[in-house]
């Protein structure tokens, strides 16, 4: 996987961006990208680093050897699920799932369910502790008034992407809320593309930054 960075690293060419009627089946994997209209540079605002054993893709706890946020989007018959794992603020990382649906041109989530990374892991060693991609687990699932929406756009048949200034947009009008501030005690656990300092928030705290999160078919 780490070669799929690597070639991500190198500038990649896209062509044009549309609204999306439906997405391709697959594994979908998230990278932190920034540059022009036309070309994009991954850099390590997020993990960009599946980590796959065997046939599956896992979540493990990087800690301090690299940034915990990471986002998988599950694609089957156009059912759509989300897993993801947010940056760790005490005690560990967060992590969630959610199912989402196609509207109106964008992805709508359900409330997701999310829990810390440790919780109901007592005895096991933390180097160990994995969760794998795909089997959904019991949590906080409290709805709430706000639904998160993602602007995903079809870059090819293998890539979409979200520009997070359009996320931010499409949110405050989706919720008739006020505009976007990062708040560094907020819980963002139940934001897939939400975190303290990161993920979209990070364009925020850097407003030269012009990022966006790519998902990229990697099954």
């Amino acid at each position: 996987m780490k070669n799929l960075f690597a070639m991500l690293s190198l500038i990649v060419s896209f062509s044009c961006q549309s609204a999306i009627s439906y997405i391709n089946d697959g594994v979908y994997y998230s990278f932190w990208v920034t540059g022009d209209v036309d070309k994009y540079v991954a850099n390590d605002v997020m993990s960009n680093d599946p980590q796959k054993i065997g046939n599956d893709f896992y979540f493990i706890n990087n800690g301090n050897k690299g940034v915990n946020d990471e986002v998988y989007m599950l694609v089957n018959n156009a059912q759509i699920e989300f897993f993801y794992k947010h940056d760790e603020i005490e005690g560990g990382p967060s992590i969630g799932w959610a199912t989402a649906k196609l509207s109106d041109n964008n992805i709508l989530v359900d409330p997701p369910t999310v829990k810390n990374f440790y919780d109901e892991t007592v005895g096991d060693v933390d180097d160990s502790i994995k969760y794998k991609v795909g089997e959904k687990f019991k949590g906080n699932n409290r709805s709430s008034k706000e639904r998160e929406v993602i602007p995903l756009r079809k870059i090819n048949d293998m890539e979409y992407k979200v520009d997070c200034d359009v996320y931010f947009e499409e949110n405050v009008k989706y919720n008739n809320s006020r505009p976007p501030k990062d708040e560094p005690m907020k819980d963002y656990s139940k934001k897939i593309l939400l975190n303290n300092n990161g993920i979209c928030n990070f364009i925020l705290d850097n407003k030269s930054s012009k990022g966006g999160v790519l998902f990229k078919k990697i099954l």
